[in-house]
């Protein structure tokens, strides 16, 4: 694990997919000003094809130091972290990071190699193109949960909640909704 340097030092960073972060900024907590990576302090690593970030940023604008510890996934969606800044750099340090890719034979492992494809990520549907239920069982995030709504003629009835960016995978016939409820065109719970 590469030890704590000025964040700017650990970039680029590269994922699979071929997407790169060549810059990181964050806003300071107290005057809002945006804070540079020459301006933060800690590690930023690859790990399980996500840029880990523990860091402390000190505002050039208004001197306030604050802590940033994230994870950065290869979509570019920048996920914060609810541990402390020093269990996730203890963390960090004990993590195996991948090994930055140069020519295949290099890196590839015969183990990987043989290793079964991901699933297909369930299907994603958006407000505009199902048709909802005119009646909602509650809310959440503040916007209403129609008990089922209907996609292609197919009726998917409300199972669960799933909090936005946070994908926990989807069972055989589920649907996420919105990015935030999952559908089932299973039976109607009781």
């Amino acid at each position: 694990m590469p030890k704590p340097n000025r964040l700017s030092h650990f970039l680029p960073l590269a994922f699979r997919n071929g997407q790169s972060i060549s810059r990181f900024a964050k806003h300071c907590v107290r005057c809002n000003e945006l804070v540079t990576a020459d301006h933060m302090h800690g590690v930023a690593a690859v790990i399980q094809n996500r840029i880990v970030i523990a860091a402390k940023a000190r505002c050039p604008a208004c001197d306030a130091e604050f802590a940033i510890s994230c994870v950065i996934t290869e979509d570019k969606k920048v996920h914060r972290v609810l541990l402390p800044g020093w269990v996730l750099r203890w963390w960090l340090s004990t993590a195996r990071t991948e090994v930055p890719r140069t020519r295949s034979r290099d890196w590839q492992y015969e183990e990987e190699a043989q290793r079964a494809p991901e699933p297909p990520r369930s299907p994603s549907v958006d407000r505009d193109s199902a048709t909802l239920s005119p009646e909602a069982l509650g809310q959440f995030d503040g916007e209403p949960i129609p008990a089922w709504i209907s996609v292609d003629g197919t009726t998917l009835h409300f199972v669960r909640t799933a909090p936005k960016g946070i994908h926990e995978p989807l069972r055989p016939g589920e649907v996420l909704f919105n990015d935030r409820l999952i559908y089932s065109a299973a039976q109607r719970p009781a």
